[in-house]
């Protein structure tokens, strides 16, 4: 476990994603998992590779989803993909798992039912979950972003 600095500063750590856990969704790992399915959650990379990222809060107060993307596509950076996301949040110290819920919006979103939906991965001090956004998001201050360093 480790506090990463917040917004500034990049952190390194290890993904392996060629993890058989991947290639499943086994709820036992997780404190909930809400409306997805393995689907959702495509893992990118390949092998092991180290990761350059950060924890940033959104700018404003009732941020949206694509508020976010924008603010991190201006710090150069990116969203994670499930073993990414999940890598990090589940390294990060209890502390900061106390004091944020830690959101990864880590797949593609898409519109369902006239809703547009984005799936996420999120972790607070009960654990990490698996969940779909249908409101486009509502973040604010008690939230913070795993964003991934654009190589």
């Amino acid at each position: 476990m480790f506090a990463p600095k917040i917004t500034k500063h990049l952190n390194t750590i290890l993904v392996d994603y060629d993890d058989q856990q991947w290639q499943t969704i086994d709820k036992d790992r997780y404190a909930s998992v809400e409306y997805v399915e393995l689907q959702h959650f495509p893992v990118r990379g390949k092998g092991r590779n180290n990761i350059r990222f950060r924890l940033v809060p959104p700018r404003c107060k009732n941020a949206s989803n694509h508020a976010v993307t924008t603010q991190l596509a201006y710090m150069h950076c990116r969203l994670p993909d499930r073993a990414e996301a999940e890598t990090v949040i589940r390294s990060l110290a209890p502390e900061i798992l106390r004091r944020f819920t830690v959101i990864a919006l880590a797949g593609e979103r898409f519109q369902e039912e006239g809703f547009f939906c984005q799936p996420y991965v999120g972790g607070k001090q009960d654990g990490v979950y698996l969940a779909l956004d249908m409101v486009s998001g509502r973040w604010d201050r008690r939230h913070l972003f795993v964003a991934i360093a654009r190589e």
